[in-house]
């Protein structure tokens, strides 16, 4: 095990670095500040590019992201079954891309079936982000360490989001004051964001462990481990996890699609400006 491992009163897993634990920690940070701005941006998104009635924006917020999470689920058990066949780095990596794909996307979009699309390619990214955070907590941290790392974490997602609301979703507003057009700063931001996606995966190709982690049981085939995946889910305990998530995700859904999109509304409605 490397010096700087001994050193640190984190007890990493064998052939983990100090490097790596920074890397996962910059992946929590970045993955929650872009995934928070799908939702947080989203009125820029069916006012400016979008124009959508105000009357209609929830409904579609809604439909947007059923899609969405629809993908979600679909996805993630593809994203840990193609991170025990191929990588952790690769899926973590390939989930970056996605979501700064869509980002990149979204400022093209001239109808909501094509944003459903874009909603559906972010959200895959998603997915493989979520899973893999959950994964290499398990890879890079021994047991007794892992509360202290969730602390850092949740630490973190603070971070990244807050990083969201007072820079990223300013953006426009700071283009805009320097003599942009509303739609081309909506642009300019929703290019950044997909730039700052794709510069994370960068980092975390070069800056992640590239040591898969050992296998002590045979090879088992992509349909062989979802089967188990499933099986696994009968257990109380991992059934009580399941059931757990389901609730929290549906609360965050609701408080992060349609809170930010209430406010929005009341702002506009009194009179003040998208940007």
């Amino acid at each position: 095990m490397s010096e700087n491992v001994r050193k640190s009163r984190i007890a990493l897993q064998e052939n983990i670095t100090f490097g790596n634990l920074l890397a996962f920690f910059f992946a929590t940070f970045a993955g929650l500040s872009l995934m928070s701005f799908v939702s947080i941006g989203q009125d820029i998104l069916l006012n400016t590019f979008l124009k959508i009635p105000t009357e209609q924006q929830g409904s579609v917020a809604g439909n947007l992201q059923a899609v969405r999470e629809v993908v979600v689920l679909l996805s993630i058990g593809i994203g840990g079954i193609l991170a025990d066949k191929v990588s952790r780095r690769f899926v973590f990596c390939l989930g970056f891309l996605f979501i700064a794909l869509g980002f990149s996307l979204f400022p093209f979009a001239s109808s909501v079936p094509q944003v459903l699309v874009f909603y559906a390619v972010s959200g895959i990214g998603a997915a493989f982000i979520t899973g893999m955070l959950t994964t290499l907590l398990a890879d890079y941290i021994q047991p007794k360490s892992r509360g202290t790392i969730n602390g850092i974490q949740g630490v973190l997602v603070g971070c990244g989001a807050l990083f969201t609301v007072l820079l990223l979703k300013r953006l426009p507003k700071i283009f805009a004051d320097s003599g942009m057009e509303t739609y081309d700063a909506a642009r300019l931001t929703y290019f950044i964001i997909a730039g700052f996606g794709v510069f994370t995966a960068i980092v975390l190709w070069f800056a992640l462990s590239k040591t898969k982690p050992a296998q002590n049981e045979e090879k088992q085939g992509f349909f062989a481990l979802l089967q188990e995946g499933l099986r696994q889910g009968r257990k109380p305990g991992i059934a009580l996890s399941y059931a757990s998530a389901f609730v929290s995700r549906a609360d965050l859904l609701i408080v992060g699609t349609f809170l930010s999109l209430w406010i929005t509304q009341s702002a506009t409605a009194q009179g003040m400006s998208l940007t």
